[in-house]
């Protein structure tokens, strides 16, 4: 019962941090890819999948051509999107005709059935959703499922900040001249000496000015946002903004980082929570090197647990810090509602 009750844990943890690392089976076999790059359940897991079952002699299936792309456009340069379409009606060569001759921007496979999310009977179009820890998420006509995307790309985007960090550079369309730059652009670097390195292309090119323009943009938004989770989860805060203090150093943006950690920290009960931060995401790191194992990693989850409702429980502590702790206490555990 109690290794039971540890290997619960250790999913729990696995499912909040790891996403991306959590596996599914979107593939049986290797499906017949009739456009794009083939697939496997590598470049799928902890992505949002958006996947259109359609077919070429069907007129509404063919209308929503334009908006797939749209999608596909707006959201796979995210890097926690991809769209997939199956072709279910008979192979010829209009198929293949239809899709070159509208660009298709997305792969599109023949009489591919996703085990997470087959077709039903009846018409086609058919389209669903699936979140980036594989669950099915919608389901319906191309119309119901498409304004879904952009909710549940915003939380895989979140949760690969929370993992991985922020990247200033990871939404933008990166100028082909500074694609060796733009690489250097990571959670564990100072930014400023990057951007200083374009700013000395920047005066003769103005795309390059745009660029460097556009990555502020991005930092800022990201700092009003975190600002913003003050309000909801100012652990949360606290953690991803300290981690993105080093990658500012020499940037203006750096006080405001600064700001935001200096509120965060006021808060009773925020010093305890920061550990706890801290030990989930080193358990996260050694899960992901493989350096400990479902068993362990259960018993260093209980005492997270035990940690978050010592917090939870504490009278004495900021009231938002509790409630976030409870709430990540029941996420931890699979008792969120």
């Amino acid at each position: 019962m109690k290794s039971f009750f540890f290997s619960c844990l250790y999913f729990g943890l696995a499912l909040f941090f790891l996403s991306s690392a959590v596996s599914a089976q979107y593939f049986q076999g290797a499906p017949q890819v009739i456009w794009g790059k083939p697939l496997t359940d590598a470049d799928l897991t902890g992505k949002v999948v958006y996947i259109e079952y359609w077919g070429i002699f069907c007129g509404p299936c063919r209308a929503a051509f334009p908006h797939l792309m749209e999608c596909q456009a707006k959201y796979g340069s995210s890097g926690s999107f991809v769209l997939i379409g199956s072709h279910l009606q008979e192979m010829v060569p209009e198929v293949t005709d239809f899709l070159k001759q509208n660009n298709c921007n997305f792969t599109n496979f023949q009489g591919y059935n996703c085990p997470l999310a087959p077709p039903k009977g009846g018409g086609i179009p058919q389209a669903y959703l699936l979140n980036c820890r594989g669950e099915l998420v919608a389901e319906g006509t191309p119309n119901e499922v498409l304004p879904k995307v952009e909710f549940h790309v915003k939380e895989a985007l979140q949760r690969n900040r929370l993992v991985n960090g922020f990247n200033p550079v990871l939404d933008l369309n990166v100028p082909q001249s500074q694609a060796k730059v733009a690489m250097k652009f990571t959670s564990d670097k100072a930014w400023a000496p990057l951007i200083k390195q374009m700013e000395k292309k920047a005066s003769k090119d103005q795309e390059v000015q745009t660029f460097i323009d556009e990555i502020n943009v991005a930092i800022n938004t990201e700092l009003q946002s975190l600002k913003d989770l003050l309000a909801e989860r100012p652990s949360e805060a606290l953690y991803r903004t300290t981690a993105m203090l080093k990658c500012l150093k020499g940037m203006p943006q750096e006080e405001k980082a600064e700001k935001i950690i200096k509120k965060a920290k006021k808060m009773a009960g925020m010093d305890e929570m920061q550990k706890v931060w801290a030990q989930m995401q080193a358990s996260r790191k050694k899960m992901q090197s493989g350096k400990m194992n479902p068993a362990a990693a259960g018993k260093e989850a209980a005492k997270n647990v035990k940690a978050l409702k010592k917090v939870a429980e504490n009278d004495s502590y900021d009231e938002t810090v509790r409630q976030e702790a409870e709430t990540l206490m029941k996420k931890m555990t699979g008792t969120e509602e």
